[in-house]
């Protein structure tokens, strides 16, 4: 099923009877395919500013809607910061591991146009990680009129890169096991400036490169293309 593309930054989180809070600077991303790159790095002032607080990528499902027609949609990452481990591989869907909690989300249209997701999931602040109910809000960006999505997978599935519009995330694994997570906006001059991270220390080359999807014979979904640094990329969105 095709969704529409969203660019949204999360305004608080909170773990109810807490009150709403946010430590994080929060960025997703998600194209018409529904895969989506999910950023969120500690604020400035915070004890661990500018570090990942969580990471993931992977694929959004539309599920049926609630009891009282909310939109409701399931989340299941091909990547995880906070699953990441030495030897590292992406973990099973949900619903082929049983032990591994489903993510799920129910979304609800506030007054002011942003969105509170309600659900259930672990959470790190707590010892175990136990979990428990959430309520997120989250506000949608403006986009163009004509919003260009594209979405690479290196070939090894450790580090996938995504632009939607004047937004794009890049986040993996290197070959030393550590997580790493980049991002980049558009400015009113035209202009990529690095927000998180750089994409091109140790390795980590950016393979969008300044290219926009759209572009004179661009590559179709399901191609591998290969960059500059030998590196092939398996093409899982390339849309207008």
């Amino acid at each position: 099923m095709t969704m529409d593309p969203l660019v949204s930054t999360r305004v608080s989180i909170r773990w109810p009877p807490n009150a709403a809070s946010e430590d994080c600077d929060v960025l997703v991303i998600q194209g018409r395919t529904g895969f989506f790159l999910d950023l969120r790095i500690f604020v400035d002032g915070h004890q661990r500013q500018g570090e990942i607080d969580w990471a993931t990528a992977g694929w959004k499902k539309l599920l049926p809607a609630s009891a009282d027609g909310q939109p409701r949609a399931s989340f299941a990452p091909l990547i995880d910061s906070r699953q990441c481990a030495p030897e590292y591989t992406p973990p099973p869907a949900a619903d082929e591991d049983k032990s591994i909690p489903a993510d799920e989300g129910t979304f609800t249209t506030l007054p002011n146009g942003d969105v509170l997701e309600t659900g259930s999931m672990p959470n790190p602040d707590v010892p175990g990680s136990p979990i428990q109910e959430y309520e997120e809000v989250w506000r949608r960006l403006l986009l163009p009129k004509v919003v260009k999505c594209l979405i690479l997978a290196r070939e090894d599935d450790k580090v996938f890169w995504g632009r939607v519009a004047g937004w794009e995330v890049g986040m993996g694994v290197d070959y030393q096991s550590k997580f790493w997570a980049t991002r980049r906006d558009l400015n009113g001059s035209g202009e990529w400036k690095d927000v998180v991270g750089d994409g091109k220390v140790d390795g980590k080359r950016r393979p969008l490169g300044e290219t926009r999807a759209g572009d004179e014979d661009p590559p179709k979904e399901g191609d591998v293309i290969t960059t500059e640094d030998g590196k092939r990329w398996r093409v899982i969105e390339n849309s207008t």
